[in-house]
């Protein structure tokens, strides 16, 4: 039996980094619901994707400038395509692929749905700010309902590498939560 894994929580909370070690690690396939809408929007924006990996290093203001345009251009896309405009093209991968895959990157309701449908287990990681009934997931647009009973993983660490060599918690936790 195959493995599909969706991660939820706030930019910068390493959710790439914990799917670089599935792939590395755990033989797993990673999608990302940003990858279909980055290569959109940097075709079609005044940003090249070189400069936003550079800004996240070097320059946060120009890379929070960035996400924000980004989440706007996403909006504006689904506004005239419909919600599920990026979103059904991974939901199919994941459902058709035979094999073990991540989905690194849920952050709108409509992602988290559409994944719950197919039956995909769920995992929330938090770096600053637990989930609550009032906001949600912290940097999603996801509310707290969704996520009340998914495992939460607390990436408290202070660098890539020691997170890094803590993802088969997460590995472990999603097997133990998710049966």
């Amino acid at each position: 039996m195959f493995s599909k894994i969706g991660l939820i929580g706030a930019p910068r909370s390493g959710k790439s980094l914990i799917g670089k070690y599935f792939v590395q690690e755990k033989e797993f396939k990673a999608l990302a619901f940003a990858d279909l809408i980055k290569k959109d929007f940097f075709a079609n924006s005044q940003y090249s994707e070189k400069e936003f990996e550079i800004a996240k290093k070097i320059d946060p203001d120009l890379e929070k400038q960035i996400r924000k345009d980004l989440w706007k251009y996403s909006d504006e896309k689904r506004k005239k395509f419909g919600d599920l405009y990026f979103i059904a093209p991974v939901v199919y991968e994941v459902d058709t692929y035979d094999g073990n895959i991540i989905v690194t990157d849920i952050r709108t309701q409509e992602e988290f749905c559409a994944l719950e449908k197919i039956g995909i287990k769920f995992v929330v990681v938090v770096r600053d700010v637990f989930p609550n009934k009032e906001s949600g997931v912290q940097g999603t647009r996801i509310p707290y309902c969704k996520v009340s009973d998914k495992p939460v993983f607390w990436n408290y660490f202070e660098n890539k590498e020691t997170l890094y060599s803590h993802c088969k918690d997460i590995f472990d936790l999603i097997r133990g939560f998710n049966g």
